[in-house]
């Protein structure tokens, strides 16, 4: 006989599933409620419904959706509560589905149902607002448009697709204005980049909570207003409110651009104190603010203690390492890089091709070019073109940096801005002003008139004697008013940020500091650049400062990173962005250099942005519901997505679990006929593979006419990893190996992997045979599946050679051995002596060992 259940039972139930650590405790909390109240009280199963759905547990949930399918007799509070944890676990189309089951099902919503489903629309892609506006329309003939949880989040979901006018329409319009209310409203002004709004409501704010500032921060961090982020961090403080971690990433980012260390030092020490450390996005905010002021040795101890490192974390160590000259020591976290297993990234190669260019370590810089796409997989953009441009002509190879140009990029007509700009700045250095005369009447064909290669091609006339031609750009560029940004650097005194402009003299020692400059410039070499500086003055030509300035002033700061990274700053940001390739050149080298606010900020100033100046932000946002909804926003404006477009996009469906977004987008791009191109092809394979639809990820690699490396590896990869389908790798490796593919360790890994599912251990020994032939024996990721292999086939003196060939081993590998070998307490040792730090695996391995052995003491 069931009982009645009470308010007071209920809330005893909810108490109890929220207490639940495991699976199995939960069902047998459901046992106890089946057994006691139901069929009789079928509102009983809510508590627990309610528990399991929003716990965050991915076992928890899907318990949750196999009970709540089962149920017979569903209440609006149950489909709240699985709309609600749909929404949490990344399937806003199945949320927004549900609803529509709920209004067939006759069950009425209430004032919670709408919050979470209309968040559910925010993250919808391209239906995001026909279905966010007819939630909105439910919502009108319900009656709850006056609720200030619904209004709340309906103010996000149209500062989502950026219709602020209809959300501050419904701020105006709501009676009961909450602090909630208040900052959806504030941030959605800071996303669009409406400051002036934005602050006016933050102001007039009755009350504040801490997010609200975060929000505020975040805003000007957004439009890289550094000072005024700091300066609202210290009114923050001074009316009592303690940060979070959102708004100590955004003062770490201000303090990073502005070099206030001692602010930052500060974070840090609040960090470790309120137990903050621990979050990975802020220790890696650390790392960069610590590298940004020269700090390398305090980045790099905060990047060593970050447990769970992720690629942007060994990118701001790497790239700090690189900002600060150290060639030797970026190439060895790149190493460990790789053994970690962190597969590097774009701006993972910058930071390293730029490291060798400052250290004119040519033979170094190629190398890793040629391992970026032939190892790694990834597919040179202009950025690092033009590192490699750059890095041939500092080196005075100028000659072959042209070549380089002409077979690898289709020579100028194929660069852009950073590419010709560095070849340009190498011809003036090395007085090559043939080349330069080249170069200059090449873009002058192609309509390049920007500031910055006027001002470049106007020095290298000029001080190659070549007046006639240096006049007439002179001419040009006084008819065009071209003038350069002023440059701008900022220095900490005292814990305040001081900051100058080139040609300011507004400061009252602005004289006294000139004269200290020159003091500087008098202990250089005979050929003193201070009468160039002085002549450069004189000119007059537009902005008053070059390239001789920057050169004088990186002199003077000699043997002083953090001094040298602000005259660093003060050289990058001198020129125009009034085209829109020179600005998708702008916005591509800071989102790959780790300032992606600068990126926005230089996007949402643009008049036109074409499809390359969406697709550089879309690529740089970390946040893959930030992307998503840039890309939703990118289909409203009316650009045409391009192949870029996808392959981005499909990539942070990956990521972001939305594979129903992710099959909208294979439609579009059937229906457009990009479906076939190879980049979009190779993330169409990796998005069905994911979900284990090998069928239709085989469709797309046979529909691809031109198929390149990572498709077959992609193909192969999805075989690998659903164990069944071994034999259909090795077949695809085989066809691979045939069609003469460039192979790498991803293709070797999959193969060997595959042998070792279907137990073909003779061919596992020919593959090895290959990759000893093309050089990945020692590949550590191949090495390990080898091993596996080897020890599995009982070969253990097999194992043992390749265990001894790998060239860096990892964790991976010295756990194998030990779990199969038996002189597993010495390789253990010797694993502590060579610093791999050994993880759970390795002493279930190691203690299993030493069970069989009986060996007590050293268990």
């Amino acid at each position: 006989m069931t009982q009645t259940i009470t308010a007071s039972q209920t809330t005893t139930l909810l108490s109890l599933a929220r207490a639940c650590t495991a699976l199995s405790q939960l069902k047998q909390l459901h046992a106890h409620v089946l057994k006691l109240y139901l069929p009789g009280n079928p509102s009983a199963i809510g508590p627990l419904l309610s528990a399991a759905a929003i716990s965050g547990d991915p076992s928890f949930f899907s318990y949750a959706r196999s009970v709540f399918e089962h149920l017979r007799c569903r209440s609006t509070f149950m489909y709240n509560t699985m709309i609600r944890g749909h929404v949490q676990s990344g399937s806003p189309v199945t949320a927004v589905s549900l609803y529509s089951d709920m209004l067939r099902s006759g069950v009425e919503g209430n004032n919670y149902t709408f919050p979470p489903l209309i968040k559910a629309c925010v993250f919808m892609g391209p239906d995001s607002r026909a279905n966010g506006l007819l939630v909105h329309a439910h919502v009108v003939k319900l009656g709850y448009q006056a609720d200030p949880f619904v209004v709340s989040a309906l103010i996000e979901f149209y500062s989502s697709v950026c219709d602020l006018e209809s959300a501050r329409k419904l701020f105006d319009g709501s009676t009961v204005r909450d602090v909630v209310m208040w900052t959806a409203l504030v941030d959605g002004y800071g996303k669009e980049g409406d400051m002036e709004n934005a602050r006016h409501l933050f102001d007039e704010m009755p009350e504040r909570n801490v997010i609200s500032w975060s929000a505020m921060m975040a805003a000007y961090s957004r439009v890289s207003d550094f000072k005024e982020v700091l300066s609202l961090f210290r009114q923050m403080q001074e009316v009592g409110f303690e940060p979070n971690e959102s708004v100590l990433v955004s003062v770490l980012t201000a303090c990073a651009h502005l070099g206030a260390v001692t602010q930052g030092l500060w974070v840090h020490s609040y960090a470790k104190r309120v137990n903050f450390i621990s979050n990975r996005i802020l220790a890696t905010a650390l790392v960069d603010m610590y590298s940004r002021c020269g700090l390398v040795d305090l980045a790099l101890s905060v990047f060593h203690n970050i447990s769970d490192k992720d690629a942007e974390a060994w990118n701001a160590m790497i790239a700090g390492v690189a900002l600060n000259g150290d060639l030797v020591r970026c190439l060895e976290l790149f190493k460990k890089m790789i053994a970690h297993g962190s597969q590097p990234t774009e701006t993972t190669f910058v930071s390293l091709l730029t490291a060798c260019t400052h250290a004119k370590m040519t033979k170094e810089g190629l190398k890793l070019f040629e391992e970026m796409g032939n190892i790694h997989g990834i597919r040179p953009k202009s950025e690092h073109f033009a590192c490699i441009v750059d890095l041939l002509a500092r080196s005075g190879m100028v000659d072959e940096a042209e070549k380089f140009m002409e077979e690898k990029i289709g020579g100028l007509g194929g660069a852009d801005a950073n590419v010709w700009g560095a070849l340009l700045h190498a011809c003036r250095i090395y007085g090559n002003v043939e080349l330069g005369n080249r170069i200059w009447k090449k873009l002058t064909d192609m309509g390049i008139t920007d500031s910055g290669t006027h001002v470049l091609s106007y020095n290298i006339y000029k001080e190659a004697g070549w007046e006639n031609q240096a006049n007439h750009l002179r001419k040009l560029i006084s008819d065009a008013r071209m003038k350069k940004l002023p440059g701008c650097s900022v220095i900490e005194v005292n814990g305040v940020v001081k900051e100058f402009r080139a040609s300011d003299f507004c400061h009252p020692q602005a004289l006294e500091m000139c004269e200290v400059l020159d003091s500087f410039s008098s202990m250089e070499t005979p050929d003193s650049s201070s009468p160039l500086f002085k002549k450069r003055l004189q000119l007059g030509f537009p902005g008053d400062v070059d390239e001789a300035t920057i050169s004088l002033a990186l002199k003077a700061c000699s043997g002083d990173l953090g001094l040298c990274r602000q005259v660093h700053g003060f050289a990058i940001s001198s020129g125009f962005v009034s085209f829109t390739t020179v600005s998708n050149s702008l916005m591509n080298a800071y989102a790959k250099g780790g300032n992606f606010d600068r990126a926005l900020y230089i996007f949402e100033n643009l008049e036109r942005p074409d499809t390359v100046s969406w697709n550089t932000v879309l690529s740089g946002f970390r946040d893959s519901e930030d992307a998503l909804s840039f890309g939703v926003r990118m289909n409203l404006s009316g650009v045409g997505f391009d192949a870029v477009t996808y392959t981005t996009l499909l990539a942070i469906c990956l990521d972001y679990e939305g594979f129903l977004f992710g099959l909208q987008l294979h439609g579009l791009a059937i229906k457009f006929g990009l479906d076939t191109e190879v980049f979009v092809g190779n993330a169409l394979i990796s998005l069905y593979s994911r979900q284990d639809m090998l069928e239709h990820a085989r469709k797309v690699f046979d529909g691809i006419p031109s198929r390149d490396m990572v498709s077959w590896n992609a193909m192969i990869s999805g075989y690998t990893k659903e164990g069944s389908y071994g034999a259909e790798a090795i077949r695809l490796f085989i066809e691979m190996v045939r069609e003469g593919m460039k192979l790498d360790h991803v293709s070797f890994t999959s193969a060997v992997s595959a042998c070792g599912y279907e137990r073909n251990w003779e061919l596992g020994r020919q593959i090895h045979g290959l990759t000893i032939k093309v050089g990945y024996e020692k590949q550590v990721s191949v090495g390990n599946v080898l091993i596996s292999n080897y020890l599995k086939s009982e070969a253990v003196e097999d194992a043992k050679l390749v265990f001894m060939n790998i060239s860096e081993r990892n964790v991976v590998s010295w756990t194998t051995m030990i779990s199969m070998d038996e002189d597993a307490v010495s390789l253990f040792n010797q694993m502590r002596v060579d610093e791999v730090y050994p993880n759970d695996v390795t002493f279930v391995g190691l203690l299993h060992f030493i069970t069989n052995s009986n060996l007590v003491k050293e268990g």
